[in-house]
């Protein structure tokens, strides 16, 4: 074999060691994969509201407290029941109830069957008697809003719905606390429902 036909065979031989070591040389002995996935959700858009200006209002109707020192109460309105003005009173001593009070009440829509967590920007307000001073405190009576819907089924301390059919209906209802030094007059306060999709 001539020295010429000994270079080549030698080049040869070492191109084919050099492509049989290429793959091994460029995977790295701890590369690993892993699969993973995308997701998204559509929904229409979500609204939330009240049928009439007077469903947007938890109207405790009219108290009446006895003459000369008129107890200390709280008045209640179930939200998951219709009121009367017994229920409200509750039965206790030295007040009467009358009037016609309800409970508030939004619809919500949306995404057919989609859930929907719901809650109030407070759970509680303050009612400002008309004409008074928020820094008097017989001027003011605090009320406890509550849901008809409680159920937190993911534990993230708001109400779950479901838009059974692209809709649902929750009621607002609460406890007033009325104080035996509360002034006379009509009071009045402000709050806000929230509804969000999960």
């Amino acid at each position: 074999m001539t020295n010429f036909a000994k270079k080549a065979a030698f080049a040869a031989t070492a191109a084919i060691v050099a492509l049989a070591a290429t793959p091994a040389a460029a995977q790295s002995a701890t590369q690993e994969s892993a699969d993973g996935t995308a997701t998204v959700k559509i929904y229409s858009p979500l609204t939330i509201a009240a049928p009439t200006a007077t469903d947007a209002v938890v109207d405790f109707g009219i108290l009446v407290g006895s003459f000369g020192t008129r107890p200390a109460n709280n008045f209640n309105i179930d939200a998951t029941v219709a009121p009367t003005a017994a229920s409200v009173c509750g039965g206790v001593a030295g007040w009467s109830c009358s009037g016609a009070p309800h409970r508030a009440q939004f619809n919500i829509t949306g995404s057919v069957d989609s859930s929907v967590n719901v809650s109030f920007a407070a759970t509680s307000i303050n009612l400002l008697r008309s004409g008074g001073s928020a820094a008097v405190s017989a001027d003011v009576i605090p009320l406890g809003l509550t849901l008809s819907d409680t159920t937190d089924s993911n534990g993230d301390g708001m109400a779950d719905l479901v838009l059974v059919n692209g809709a649902a209906t929750v009621y607002v209802g609460g406890t007033l606390g009325v104080d035996a030094d509360n002034v006379d007059g009509v009071y009045e306060g402000s709050f806000t429902v929230n509804a969000d999709y999960q």
